[in-house]
């Protein structure tokens, strides 16, 4: 268990031919690598202190990441990668107030508990096969999630461009004309008052609650400010609706 040598920010290389890992995984790029195979790393200070991180292949490691190699062929770094990972309690192990640390020291004291290897490699095989089948679910999740949202669409492209009545007999007018739009009153997170009664509604939906409420009807919510620019929201009852949501209502 060893800290390697650190480089700065300054000595990384954004086109460098080798990963530089630190206390929270990838960090940049260098020149020189000070480590040649897969290695277990924790992180050994600051607000993340005892994640557990791989490295790949060739790499720098600096030391804000804690190296954790096997002394013998007795105990399989995949086995320990995942003993680490949920067998060990490493807050338990963490000193420091201002800046958490994890030190050698601590670490050393820790008991580990490791069947023969054959059966590190079952377990690991078991554990591999689960995190497999747990990103298969993940991502056809993801994949269903983005299915339904294009069906939505489709059905709202599809309601709005077919009809049953003639295209003649529609109204064409503007927003301007047949919608009040405005920006509410705001007010700052310092005022939310965290049991209050009500919600307030942001630029992306509620973000805390408060004691009072400007709006009593649900109301329709364009974000006006920000990266979710143009996104839509909609509330429900008695809210706060801050200046970063443009309340749109039809004037009759």
């Amino acid at each position: 268990m060893y800290q390697p040598k650190t480089i700065t920010k300054k000595d990384l290389i954004p086109d460098g031919k080798y990963p530089v890992y630190g206390a929270n995984g990838l960090i940049g790029r260098y020149n020189n690598f000070n480590h040649s195979e897969e290695q277990l790393l924790v992180t050994c200070r600051g607000a993340t202190c005892g994640s557990v991180n791989i490295s790949t292949g060739k790499c720098w490691i600096t030391g804000n990441a804690m190296v954790i190699r096997p002394r013998s062929p007795e105990i399989c770094l995949d086995y320990l990668v995942y003993y680490f990972m949920g067998a060990i309690d490493l807050k338990s192990i963490i000193t420091g107030s201002a800046q958490p640390q994890i030190t050698r020291q601590s670490l050393s004291s820790v008991p580990l508990r490791s069947p023969p290897v054959a059966e590190q490699e079952r377990i690991v095989a078991v554990l591999n096969q689960a995190i497999n089948a747990i990103d298969t679910a993940t991502q056809n999740t993801l994949k269903n999630l983005a299915n339904v949202e294009e069906l939505f669409h489709s059905h709202l492209r599809q309601a709005f461009h077919s009809t049953q009545t003639s295209k003649e007999s529609w109204t064409q007018t503007t927003l301007g004309e047949t919608c009040e739009m405005y920006q509410p009153k705001s007010i700052s997170k310092k005022q939310f008052v965290p049991d209050g009664p009500y919600p307030v509604y942001g630029a992306n939906g509620i973000i805390g609650r408060y004691d009072q409420y400007n709006h009593s009807d649900d109301q329709l919510l364009l974000t006006c400010r920000g990266a979710s620019c143009g996104s839509v929201n909609q509330t429900s009852g008695k809210c706060w609706v801050t200046a970063n949501a443009m309340v749109v209502k039809p004037c009759s």
